[in-house]
């Protein structure tokens, strides 16, 4: 993320300008299924995030809040011959890309005067992993199908009560933009290879070839 940010790595996905940008690594993303009451049933934990890039505060305890001027934010998970998780405690089909494209929309909606969606230059998830991943685990592809993950979203909050006042605000919220939401994030498969490719060290592709080698099961 370094590289990218210093164009060392100038990739038409991942780059970003030095306009009130940044990065940071293992921030924690909130969640709209957080617990309601202790033992709550159908709670989880917030999210570590691989990497994020955008407008952004991060609290004390790891904690992202977007910017109130935030209009770019994106968020990276990155893979080494690991799959996706499929689920979480509280409920197994609730895979690992429809839960963090939920975090992002909790961000959104947790600003005290909720942006537009439209008002985003970028809103993206991006995964990055090998390239021979793609063709040897189908669900790196079910699983970032933008269909997917707002069927996925929906199926997890039709888990809770109707009307349900803990939930209703951010629930409400996603009965609305969802639709818009999903249409407007960018979520793509982004391979090491193609940025090993894009890359002005020379040294990035012994070291890939290592992570490789000690990483394959």
């Amino acid at each position: 993320m370094q590289q990218i940010k210093e164009k060392r790595i100038n990739h038409p996905d991942l780059t970003f300008t030095d306009d009130g940008i940044n990065w940071y690594s293992e921030a924690l993303l909130p969640t709209p299924f957080s617990a309601r009451m202790k033992g709550d049933k159908l709670c989880e934990t917030r999210t570590h995030a691989d990497g994020v890039v955008g407008k952004f505060n991060i609290e004390k305890k790891g904690d992202l809040i977007l910017n109130d001027l935030c209009n770019f934010f994106y968020v990276i998970e990155a893979k080494m011959y690991s799959k996706l998780s499929t689920g979480t405690k509280n409920a197994k089909n609730f895979n690992q890309a429809a839960r963090t494209v939920a975090c992002i929309a909790q961000l959104i909606y947790n600003k005290q005067k909720p942006v537009q969606i439209d008002y985003f230059k970028k809103l993206a998830f991006y995964v990055l992993l090998p390239e021979e991943q793609i063709k040897n685990e189908p669900t790196f592809k079910e699983f970032t199908d933008k269909e997917n993950i707002k069927h996925t979203i929906i199926s997890r909050m039709s888990l809770y009560p109707l009307n349900d006042n803990n939930k209703k605000g951010i629930f409400d919220w996603l009965d609305v933009n969802l639709d818009n939401y999903i249409t407007k994030i960018d979520i793509k498969l982004i391979t090491w290879e193609d940025l090993i490719e894009n890359s002005r060290d020379s040294t990035l592709e012994e070291f890939y070839d290592k992570c490789k080698h000690f990483n394959k099961k």
